[in-house]
């Protein structure tokens, strides 16, 4: 088995409770390097993980920047978790440099901006690894639902709703990074958080969205641009659903049902992601989420596992390509555009 050397980029709260814990328990990466803007916190990650090289670029006087890091040739791959609006520029230095990339989405602050750097990445010599990472397109309860459903379990599906709620309070560690206090992008949270929600209903329903009605509201003042999306939505096919999120509120809710001829199917209880198959002669199957041993979610650790396995087989999945995030963006800023109007997703 080859042994990966991985670079970290970033050391937010997503780098050290997810990335890290997935790649030390993967016996196919090995950790070498960590970058950060500051080297306080790039060296606190690399303390505690264990890294031995670290690079920084503020106030820096021993030259290990991240210039230095991407010349290095024993390098294969980085994972990135920056800022949305740093991460192109970095994504596309990090492939300049021949390396393998693994970006969290969205990759860019708007479409247009991630069409560009995919269109970058795809005149690249063939080889590179680039891929988002989307982890509801890993996690097992919605791609045993997505089988269930191809395979005709709840007979023709025609209708579905998603709905998503909590309470982002003033100490959440993710609302205060700076870049979402204040973020320089389209949606805020709608967005950033949006677009998962986006890649489970696409990847449970196998199809994607043809158009889209909705409207958008902004109750908790401090959660600019907008805090509240509710929208209708239409499928290719034609199957219609509701879809809709909401961080202004204190109960924490997440639910997505999808109606078929012959039944129902629900998954719940996030982040654990069971699911209940409830028939129309009201014959109801439960199954609870596996249980995993790493301190990550268990979506993430796939994610980088698929991730490892795709540049050693040199042959990228379909899932994790890039142009799956783009899509998925698409549609959310379709949604913050909508002003009550159907608009097609293009």
């Amino acid at each position: 088995m080859t042994v990966l050397r991985i670079a970290i980029l970033g050391a937010g709260i997503f780098i050290k409770t997810q990335h890290l814990p997935s790649l030390v328990h993967n016996k196919k990466a090995d950790v070498v390097a960590i970058y950060s803007r500051s080297k306080d916190s790039a060296q606190a990650l690399a303390d505690e993980f264990s890294i031995p090289d670290v690079y920084y670029d503020k106030n820096n006087t021993d030259g290990n920047t991240l210039e230095l890091l991407l010349a290095r040739s024993d390098i294969d791959a980085c994972v990135i978790a920056l800022p949305i609006l740093v991460q192109p520029d970095v994504i596309k230095k990090v492939l300049s440099s021949g390396k393998h990339v693994l970006a969290e989405k969205p990759v860019a602050k708007d479409k247009a901006t991630a069409v560009e750097l995919v269109k970058f990445y795809r005149s690249l010599p063939a080889g590179l690894i680039f891929s988002t990472a989307e982890q509801y397109r890993f996690h097992p309860t919605f791609l045993e639902v997505a089988d269930i459903i191809k395979q005709g379990g709840i007979g023709q599906v025609h209708s579905f709703g998603y709905n998503e709620s909590s309470y982002i309070r003033d100490d959440n560690p993710y609302y205060n990074t700076e870049w979402r206090k204040t973020p320089e992008y389209q949606g805020g949270f709608i967005l950033d958080a949006g677009v998962h929600s986006v890649a489970a209903i696409r990847l449970v329903l196998g199809e994607d969205v043809e158009s889209i009605v909705a409207t958008t509201s902004l109750y908790k003042r401090n959660l600019q641009p907008t805090d509240y999306m509710a929208s209708l939505v239409t499928m290719k096919s034609g199957v219609k659903g509701t879809f809709s999120m909401d961080f202004s509120v204190s109960v924490s809710t997440f639910r997505f049902v999808v109606n078929g001829s012959k039944g129902s199917i629900e998954i719940s209880r996030f982040p654990n992601l069971g699911y209940k198959i409830t028939t129309i002669d009201g014959e109801v199957t439960e199954k609870e989420a596996a249980s995993f041993e790493t301190p990550a979610q268990i979506a993430v650790y796939q994610e980088i596992d698929t991730f490892l396995d795709d540049i050693a087989s040199k042959k990228q999945t379909e899932r994790a390509k890039p142009e799956q995030s783009v899509i998925d963006q698409t549609v959310i800023e379709t949604c913050l555009v909508s002003n009550g109007s159907v608009v097609t997703v293009e």
